[in-house]
This record gives structure tokens, C-alpha cells and sequence, in this order.
């Protein structure tokens, strides 16, 4: 019986050749996007899932005295003291990046190889204990337990050594701890690419206890800059430890007001979203996003299937009378007609999965994500996708099945068969349905790339066009020297016809501040730990190269003050009024105080300029000059630059820079391409969230021809009696569309307000945003109707072209 189902089955998918493609074309689309986004959405939720002792492991976040929020670092010493003060406490580690220039003496040649590297830490002992990073080669144990230990990353190996053989070689760093001459003693597995902590190098934390730093001290508690993680014992309660916290840091002499918590470690890629994060971590909001379109999208499908089918139902209805005269059941119809519709899921699941592999390079470049169709390899994945993708065959083939085993023989082999008013409306329910998901998914497109678009094109205060940046050397030498190599440097390059302007610093727009405080007051003032200052050093070439206008005062005199408290102060507006100026006249030759600390003299206010992305607020900065460099950058003429005048910039500068700072690597990079990278993750997700719109669309007007063929086919004889009487094709046009019309501007009125919601509550992730204007609603709703309009056209211009007389023939 079921080999006689399948047959018929086939026989009518062959027999309906169109029908049955645009029914698994359908059901393919709306499957694989499904998958795809199932791939995006379990690697998003598998990030440290892999360590084995995960769930035992959290991260310790800090909220200093003079600060509102949690920061994700923590102080040096707090690690060693959580395991002596809490039994709780199996073990810790911290995980300090750093960032420098790592030197070989290539033994082919014998000359010095260096690059500059910036994913690079410094890590305990006990980090390899905890997480699980696995060796691919190492010398025995404890391989980060000594001074001037390293472990490598395959990749990093094969960099440097040509082979991942590297134990026993010998890698020298130069960063701002000094110089380190380390044995690797080690080789790591790659790196995951779904764990937060990314790094190339791990060295010993041992060997800081060597630097010459007076500041960078492991039982300096004012040093701030540590990841921090513990593992619980098996029995311990979080709560119940973080409820010690208070009376931890009253004994280490801390204030009242900073506070410590735990963060959970599989949790912190999704949900975490603190200052000073250590890599840039996804959010949970987006994971909602694609799980909604994933539905909807699948759902459509299901839904054109349905009016696809009933569409069929009055070519069909012959063939149910004669069955049901034949002797047929009702029940053996509906198992024949649920057989075709499982026939059919699962041709289209096949197909989906091919159309899965097949598109995989374009989600994976579009994500940035390394997915691949064996993230849904677990058999509870499986299970959960084949009990879903055969719920919905059997809830999309129910209905059709019902509704063409209900056919009463006398009336249907008599030709007198006709569409209920029960079954029209819930046609176009489901075709409102469609396009009113359709229309929602195209508001939120137009809205994410206005948001981009804003976000890239929003004056930032500054110039950050044209602009080449060079790393400052690291390996430095003498410290009057280097300072005196910078000045020649800078006045060498000035001398280039094509460089504009040049400029040192201690960092640059995009890269963030060099420290910050809530300490900054006025004199007559008292301290008010709400308010946070950022600050960073510069030479007096800064403001101009920038273009950053000056709004009082003036620029850092060529003498530049760096020392005592005369030294010199540039304030912005946000900075101004947190101080508590009336003006911006006010605030110039005021003193400046950091706690009881005369910290400079106010000598200009410069207008607010966005130092990081427009995806963080205006902040209060302070500019102190220094004769330090830790960036150069050039600005070049202007755009009509010619590429060969570029290069010979380039080339003139690396020459320049070899000569003066040997040794070191010259690398450079443009400031508005970095700066724009803080945007990368916005412009994936509009990316894929046009796609799967696009995809919903595609599907919701193949369902839209469902019942476009349907509605025609039920008024073949009505319009042929129109034009018998004279009705042009126009006219006929006008007639079948006004109801569809009326489909798509109810779906409209539906997903307005629920797409103003959702854009609503995702724009609050910026606090530079657009507001959400008519034309994101009226145009995606000129476009679905122009869309609709297309598709019905295409089916009834035929209809309306055809000779009348093949519609009344049998009258």
C-alpha cells in the first residue's frame, strides 16, 4: 500500500511539473535559510563551550571606586588572593594582553626577522590547567611555570619557525615591559575562533617579576589591567562566595564603593557587553533577530505549500470523485495526499541541504563565521530539525489533504465545484501573513543600513580622511635618543611635498585612551566619582593633523610642558562641563587637580570629537602633551593623490624609519579603513538580515502566485464572458489585482507597528542613532506593492490574453 502511495505520489509531481517545483523550490529556500541561520546561531551559542571545566569557571569583573559601571580587567594581585582568602577557589588565572615587536635570528641566514605582534599575553601557570587550549608539541610539564617561558600557537610557529617543530627555539619581545628573551617551551592547537580570549603567544606571567617597570609590580593593586578567572570547586555556590566580596576588599584596603563580581565564562560572548572587553563579543539581540527571520521564513513556506496546494484542489477534484467512487475512504485520500506532501518535504530537504553547501563561502564571508553543516551534527540537533521540518509537512499537508478529500462526488464530476468563504479568507490570511512578515523584514533592512550609513557618513568631529598611520617603534634604545629620532622623523617627512601635515602620539582615533579617572576636579571643587575623564598624551602637531578645530585658548606651546604642575592641559566640551565651567573662556589657566594632585594648566578647549565609534557616547577627555610616540600619522594632501605619489610617501617613510629606529618593523595602516572596522559586526548582521529578507520575499511571492493562480482559476469562465463583452486586458487587470492590493496594504497596517517596535528596541543599541522616518515604512511598502503587483500581473496578462472561447467551450 505504501509503495502504491509513493507511486501515485510521483506520478503527480511529475504530472504538475510546475506546481510541484515552485512547492520544493519554496519549501528548499525557506529551509535552507533556516539552516543557515540554525549554523550562525549554535556556533554564536558554542563560545567556551569547549573547555571541559567551563562550567566551573568565571570571570571576576571589577567596579572601581570612581566608576558607575562594571570593567571586565581586574587588579593584579586579586587572583592569588581570591585562592587564599576563598576555599571555594580550586584555582585561578589571569590573562594580561600586551602588544610589541617579536624578533628571530633566522638560522638559514642568520639575519634578524621581527614583526610587530599585538595578540600576545602574559598568562599563569595554572592557564593551561584550567582552559582547554590543547599542545600540539611541548617540553614536558609545566611549560608557562618559569621566567621567560613562551607557547605558541601553530599558526605563530609556522610564522616564524616554518614549522610547528619550535620547542627549544628562542623568540625575543620587546613591549612596554621591556626586553624578554623566552624559550618556547610549547605549541598550542590553533586557537578556536569561538573563544573570547584570542592570542598568538602566551608567555609566562613569571616574567614580569624581571621588568624594570617601577608600576608593572604582580602585587600592585592600582594595576588594573588583568583577566581574571576562577575555578569553582565542585560544591561551591557563586552567591554565597560573592557575597564575601565586600569584606575581601575592605581587608586589601579598598573602598567601600568598588564592588567585585562573578561572570559566568560560557556566558560572556552573548550577554557580556562591559568596558575593556577582551575581544568583541556578540549579542544576544541579534541571536533573537535571525531566530524570529528563521521562523518566519520557514513558516512562509509552510504557508505557500498550503496555498499552493489548495490552489491545485479544483484540477484535482475530478480525480478525488472518481477515487471516492471507486471506493476510496476519506481517511485513505488523506493519507494519499499526506504521503505527497512528505514525498515532497523531503525532496525539499534534500535539496536544501545541497542549496546549503552550495551557498556556504558567501554566509561564511558575508558572517565572518567559520560555519559549517556540521555544527549540526549532534543527534539532538537532528532530532529537533527532522521533528520540525516534519511537524510542518504534516501541519502544511493537513489542510490541502482535508480539504480535497471533503470533495462529494456528485458535485465535483459534475463541474459545479466552487471555493467556500471559509477557504478564501484563510487563503488570504496566510498571504497577509507573508507579506506583512515581508514588509517588517524590509523596514528592518532600510533601517540597519540607514544606521550604517549614518554611522560612516556622521561628521565626527575630526578628519580622519586621508590619514596613513605608522606604529611607533618599539624597540627603542636610549630614551633622549629615541625622543630626538622622533622629532628628525617627524621634520624629515614634513619635507615631502605630499605630506600635509605629521603628528606623534601616545595613541590615535579608534584604539581608545591611554588611562582615565574620575579623580579630575577643580580646585574648589571636591571629587565626584560619576564623573570619568579619559586622557592621552600628543605632540602640539596633534590638533592640526586631525583637523580637530580649537574652540578657546590655544594649542601646546613648541616648549611643550611635560613635567611639574605647570604643565599644560586640553580639555573637550564634555570635559568642560563635567568640571563645571560656565564657558569655554572660563576654563582657560584654570588649574587642574587629580585627587590633591595639581595636574596642569588649562590652556585650550577643543570642540567634542568622537575618539572611538559613534557605537560609544561623547566622553570627557584630557590632553596631556608628551614628547612620546606610540603612533606617527601622516596626512596626506589630499584625495587627487596619485597612487605611485602614495607609494613613494610610503617607501620615503619606510626608509626614513630604518634608518632611524633599525630593528624595528615598519607597518602601517589607514585611519578611516581601521577606524570603519568598528562597524564590521553592524555591517555583517545588515548583510544577512538583507539576505534573509530577500529570501522571505522571494517565498512570500511564489505564495503570492499560489493564490494569484487559485483566485484566476476559480474566474477563468468570468473573464471570458468580460471579454466577450468587450473588456479590454486593462480592465481585467484591475479587477483580479484590487484584492490583492487590498492584501498588501493590510499587511502593512500590521507590520508597521510591529516593525517599529522591533527597530525601536535594536537602535537602542547606539547612542548616535537615526530617528525612524516615514520613508523607512511608506517605500518598503511602495516596494512589496510594486513586487505583488509584478507577480500577479505575470499570470493574469496571460489569463486576460487568452481566447475566450477556450474558457466558455464547455459552457
Amino acid at each position: 500500500m505504501i509503495h502504491n502511495y509513493l507511486i501515485i505520489a510521483w506520478r503527480n509531481i511529475r504530472k504538475n511539473k510546475v506546481f510541484s517545483f515552485i512547492n520544493m523550490m519554496g519549501l528548499a529556500i525557506g529551509m535552507a535559510a533556516c539552516l543557515l541561520i540554525l549554523e550562525y546561531i549554535i556556533f554564536e551559542t558554542s563560545y567556551d563551550q569547549f573547555h571541559s571545566k567551563g562550567g566551573q569557571i568565571y570571570r571576576v569583573i571589577t567596579q572601581p571606586e570612581e566608576s558607575e559601571t562594571y570593567v571586565a580587567t581586574a587588579n593584579a594581585p586579586l587572583g592569588p588572593s581570591l585562592k587564599a582568602e576563598f576555599p571555594e577557589v580550586a584555582n585561578y588565572t589571569r590573562f594580561l594582553y600586551t602588544g610589541g615587536v617579536v624578533t628571530i635570528t633566522q638560522h638559514q641566514t642568520g639575519k634578524l626577522a621581527s614583526y610587530h605582534e599585538d595578540k600576545l599575553a602574559y598568562v599563569d601557570s595554572t592557564f593551561l590547567d584550567m582552559f582547554s587550549y590543547s599542545l600540539a608539541a611541548n617540553t614536558g610539564t609545566g611549560v608557562l611555570q618559569q621566567p621567560n617561558m613562551a607557547v605558541l600557537s601553530q599558526a605563530f610557529a609556522k610564522k616564524y619557525f616554518g614549522s610547528v617543530q619550535a620547542t627549544g627555539k628562542v623568540i625575543t619581545l620587546y613591549d612596554q615591559f621591556g626586553k624578554h628573551e623566552c624559550t618556547v617551551t610549547g605549541v598550542l592547537s590553533n586557537i578556536p575562533q569561538n573563544s573570547h580570549l584570542q592570542f598568538d603567544a602566551l608567555f609566562s606571567m613569571a616574567t614580569l617579576s624581571k621588568t624594570d617597570q617601577f608600576w608593572a609590580k604582580l602585587d600592585n593593586w592600582n594595576w588594573t589591567s588583568f583577566y581574571t578567572y576562577v575555578q569553582l570547586a565542585n560544591n561551591a555556590i557563586p552567591q554565597q562566595m560573592a557575597n564575601k566580596f565586600p569584606a575581601l576588599i575592605q581587608k586589601y584596603g579598598g573602598s567601600e564603593k568598588s564592588k567585585l563580581a562573578l561572570q559566568r565564562m560560557p556566558g560572556i560572548h552573548l550577554y557580556s557587553d562591559l568596558q575593556a572587553e577582551a575581544s568583541t563579543n556578540g549579542n544576544i539581540k541579534l541571536v533573537y533577530f535571525l531566530t524570529t527571520i528563521a521562523f518566519f521564513i520557514l513558516l512562509i513556506a509552510w504557508i505557500n505549500y498550503i496555498n499552493l496546494s489548495t490552489a491545485r484542489a479544483i484540477d484535482r477534484a475530478k480525480e478525488v470523485g472518481i477515487r471516492k467512487v471507486s471506493g476510496s475512504t476519506q481517511w485513505q485520500l488523506i493519507i494519499q495526499f499526506m504521503y505527497e506532501a512528505l514525498f515532497l518535504n523531503i525532496i525539499a530537504i534534500i535539496l536544501s541541504l545541497t542549496i546549503v553547501q552550495l551557498s556556504q563561502p558567501l554566509f561564511n564571508e558575508l558572517t565572518g563565521k567559520p560555519l559549517t553543516i556540521l555544527l549540526l551534527r549532534t543527534h539532538f540537533v537532528w532530532a529537533a530539525i527532522l521533528l520540525i521540518f516534519m511537524a510542518g509537512a504534516g501541519v502544511s499537508g493537513l489542510y490541502p489533504a482535508f480539504i480535497l478529500s471533503s470533495f462529494r462526488p456528485a458535485v465535483v464530476l459534475k463541474g459545479r465545484l466552487t471555493g467556500s468563504f471559509k477557504g478564501a479568507f484563510l487563503r488570504k490570511s496566510l498571504v497577509t501573513f507573508q507579506f506583512a512578515a515581508s514588509v517588517a523584514l524590509i523596514i528592518g533592512t532600510f533601517t540597519v543600513y540607514s544606521q550604517l550609513d549614518y554611522m560612516r557618513n556622521k561628521d565626527l568631529g575630526m578628519n580622519i580622511s586621508h590619514l596613513l598611520v605608522i606604529k611607533a617603534p618599539v624597540i627603542q634604545g636610549e630614551e633622549l635618543k629615541f625622543v630626538e629620532n622622533v622629532e628628525v622623523y617627524k621634520n624629515d617627512m614634513k619635507q615631502y611635498p605630499a605630506v600635509q601635515a605629521i603628528t606623534a602620539s601616545q595613541t590615535i582615533p579608534g584604539i581608545g585612551y591611554n588611562w582615565y579617572s574620575s579623580g579630575f576636579r577643580r580646585q574648589s571643587d571636591p571629587e565626584n566619582p560619576a564623573n570619568k575623564y579619559n586622557v592621552f598624551y600628543i605632540n602640539n602637531d596633534f590638533l592640526e593633523t586631525y583637523q580637530i578645530q580649537l574652540l578657546a585658548g590655544r594649542n601646546f606651546s613648541p616648549a611643550r610642558n611635560t613635567d611639574g604642575a605647570d604643565k599644560e592641559v586640553i580639555i573637550n566640551q564634555t570635559a568642560l562641563k563635567q568640571l563645571g565651567f560656565a564657558s569655554n573662556q572660563d576654563a582657560i589657566n584654570q588649574y587642574l587637580y587629580n585627587g590633591e594632585n595639581k595636574e596642569g594648566r588649562i590652556v585650550g578647549v577643543v570642540q567634542d570629537y568622537h575618539h572611538e565609534s559613534l557605537k560609544t557616547n561623547l566622553e570627557a577627555i584630557i590632553i596631556f602633551p608628551s614628547n612620546w610616540a606610540n603612533y606617527f600619522t601622516l596626512r596626506i594632501n589630499s584625495s587627487d593623490t596619485p597612487a605611485q605619489t602614495l607609494a613613494e610617501v610610503i617607501s620615503k617613510a619606510k626608509q626614513k624609519y630604518d634608518v632611524l629606529f633599525p630593528g624595528n618593523p615598519f607597518e602601517y595602516f589607514f585611519l578611516d579603513e581601521f577606524f570603519n572596522q568598528k562597524y564590521q559586526t553592524d555591517q555583517q548582521f545588515g548583510k544577512v538580515f538583507s539576505l534573509f529578507a530577500a529570501l522571505a520575499i522571494l517565498v512570500a511571492c511564489l505564495g503570492l502566485f499560489g493564490l494569484a493562480s487559485f483566485t484566476i482559476s476559480q474566474r477563468t469562465k468570468e473573464i471570458g464572458i468580460r471579454k466577450v463583452l468587450g473588456a479590454s486586458v486593462s480592465s481585467i487587470l484591475i479587477l483580479l489585482s484590487k484584492d490583492f492590493v487590498r492584501l498588501v496594504l493590510l499587511a502593512n497596517v500590521i507590520a508597521w507597528p510591529l516593525a517599529y517596535m522591533g527597530m525601536h528596541w535594536w537602535l537602542q543599541n547606539y547612542p548616535f542613532r537615526i530617528g525612524l522616518s516615514w520613508w523607512l515604512f511608506i517605500i518598503p511598502a511602495l516596494f512589496i506593492l510594486c513586487i505583488a503587483l509584478l507577480t500577479i500581473s505575470l499570470q493574469t496578462i496571460r489569463t486576460a490574453r487568452s481566447n475566450p472561447i477556450q474558457s466558455l467551450r464547455y459552457e
